[in-house]
């Protein structure tokens, strides 16, 4: 039978490891200046044959309009850039610091907030954008994030390490 209203979603496509993809998708792409962002330091980090000297921590993200990821924080000390290649893709930003102090363990809703169930929401700094093809989205280390496809949607994400956040990723 047909399943109705899944928010089915290819997520996180990590290519270099497929070595098929590999070889057709990395070096395709012209590193940004280096005085926008340091040398990315992880081309010298995973040295697969199909990625050598590009960076293996690069994804692929497809699905539908309102196909979304929760709340989280990804670990390892790593800044993200999202591109959207095909649709739009709404990204809801908080500052790292506000983290432990006001999301309330990551339960509460950047949707709906509710301030008497969880009125530290109020002291959060909250970013909210909506990103389209031809633009970039470039997250700091331990931002707190959720996105949502406004559109179907093809995202490109790339994770970067330069001396700037060299620290929190060792």
């Amino acid at each position: 039978g047909q399943v109705k209203n899944a928010n089915l979603y290819l997520h996180q496509w990590q290519f270099p490891l497929s070595d098929t993809a590999g070889r057709k998708l990395c070096h395709q792409n012209n590193p940004l200046p280096k005085d926008i962002m340091g040398e990315d330091l992880l081309k010298y980090w995973i040295d697969l044959p199909q990625c050598k000297l590009d960076s293996p921590l690069q994804y692929i993200f497809m699905g539908r309009e309102d196909t979304l990821s929760k709340l989280h924080r990804d670990p390892g000390g790593l800044e993200i850039s999202i591109a959207p290649v095909v649709g739009q893709k709404e990204c809801v930003l908080v500052h790292r610091s506000d983290g432990s102090n006001c999301l309330y363990h990551l339960s509460a809703s950047l949707d709906e907030i509710d301030l008497h169930k969880h009125p530290m929401l109020s002291q959060a700094r909250i970013y909210r954008t909506v990103i389209e093809p031809g633009e970039i989205l470039l997250m700091p280390y331990g931002t707190y994030h959720q996105c949502r496809n406004v559109t179907p949607c093809l995202s490109y994400s790339r994770f970067h390490l330069d001396t700037l956040n060299l620290l929190p990723f060792v």
